[in-house]
């Protein structure tokens, strides 16, 4: 049966990416301008072909969804710069801090658009192309089992250091849990006036995004199947996108696949683990062979929030034993304040802080569970029936 409805659910994912080919080559009713807010800042978004909007526990998530913040398990830090060719150059910085009621977030960027020579008579000037400066700040709250989030953004551009514009738009984004592996997002983005320069006003690159992550029942890895359905709504377009991502201990493998307009761009990255740190690489291929790279630093600090989801109250000890590779063979965990590293298949009804409870005898260590776990595991509520994890050893 569970064969079965995730052929069904890949199939449909399928369907309507490639039906949606179609959809595009029909009038479009003109360009965006304020591209720049579509530059989000994420290698791990960018591998898997922008299909993001359903991703959890992860800052640079913000640019995609703002309700992603609701997840955060813990502050959230993320650093990117990108220098291309005529001395082009991007960066971005995201913070993010959960809190018991309110999640919050902060992203700025900024984009260089290089020099060119501008020659005014017998006078050579060397000028700006563009410069770009965003900031988004975002907050995000729980509504029974729905996450909430709004962003607000400012751009400022300036275009030949002449003409100088700014605006400010609205992001607005929900998540769901459908199933212990499914989850369902939404988000309309850049909602608001456009740049204007001198007597002309553009429009900015609004868009509708509806998509899902998608946990795979599969033992030996966690490997998780996004896919997004993104609507540029000035020029009527659906760009559909899906991408894979499969954890091996500290390592994840990435990939992606995104129809933009009429072609279709691949992506593929990698992802590394290094405690509290982090380091993501995305690489896009674009139409023209010409590859577009992106490399994130993150790092995780102190301030995670009392999940209702992962820390409860004390509840009476009447659930079966839980079991471990090692009490398969004969040797049952006890609570303990020190045990051996081992690898834990989750059963029905568990969560982080009921596994601590049972293996280190207090329930506040599920952190330590969640840190030696952290690549892998994304957001620490996300814990499925059959999936293997691994218990750190001596845990203080």
């Amino acid at each position: 049966m569970k064969k079965i409805r995730l052929l069904t659910f890949s199939l449909g994912l399928f369907s309507a990416f490639f039906a949606a080919d179609g959809v595009g080559a029909a009038s479009r009713a003109g360009a965006s301008d304020g591209l720049t807010l579509m530059d989000l800042g994420s290698a791990r978004g960018l591998a898997l072909a922008g299909a993001y909007s359903a991703g959890v526990d992860d800052i640079t998530a913000l640019g995609f969804n703002p309700a992603s913040l609701r997840s955060l398990s813990s502050g959230n830090a993320s650093l990117y710069f990108q220098r291309g060719i005529e001395n082009q150059s991007r960066g971005h910085v995201h913070v993010g801090r959960p809190s018991a009621k309110r999640s919050l977030g902060l992203s700025i960027g900024y984009f260089d658009g290089g020099t060119f020579e501008a020659v005014d008579g017998a006078t050579t000037h060397t000028v700006s192309l563009q410069k770009d400066l965003t900031a988004s700040l975002g907050s995000a709250w729980r509504l029974r089992r729905t996450d909430v989030g709004v962003a607000v953004k400012y751009l400022s551009s300036e275009l030949g250091g002449l003409a100088r514009a700014s605006t400010v738009a609205i992001d607005l984004g929900l998540q769901m849990p459908v199933t212990a592996r499914l989850r369902v997002a939404g988000a309309v983005q850049n909602l608001g006036r456009g740049l204007k320069y001198a007597d002309e006003r553009g429009r900015l690159p609004r868009l509708l995004r509806a998509g899902a992550r998608y946990q795979l029942p599969l033992s030996r890895t966690n490997s998780l199947l996004y896919a997004d359905l993104p609507y540029l709504l000035n020029e009527k377009d659906l760009q559909p996108a899906l991408g894979l991502e499969v954890g091996f201990g500290v390592l994840a493998m990435r990939g992606g696949v995104a129809r933009k307009f009429d072609d279709l761009n691949f992506t593929v990255g990698l992802g590394l683990g290094m405690g509290s740190m982090s380091l993501d690489y995305g690489a896009a291929l674009i139409s023209n062979l010409d590859v577009q790279h992106q490399m994130n630093v993150g790092v995780r600090f102190s301030g995670a929030r009392a999940n209702a989801a992962i820390v409860r109250a004390p509840e009476p000890e009447t659930k079966p034993a839980r079991h471990t590779l090692g009490s398969l063979a004969g040797d049952a965990p006890r609570p303990t304040a020190s045990v051996q590293r081992r690898l834990y298949i989750v059963v029905k009804g568990d969560t982080l802080a009921t596994i601590a409870l049972r293996h280190y005898g207090r329930r506040d260590l599920w952190k330590q569970i969640y840190n030696a776990n952290a690549l892998t595991m994304k957001n620490p509520n996300d814990v499925a029936v059959g999936q293997k994890i691994i218990l750190p050893a001596a845990a203080r």
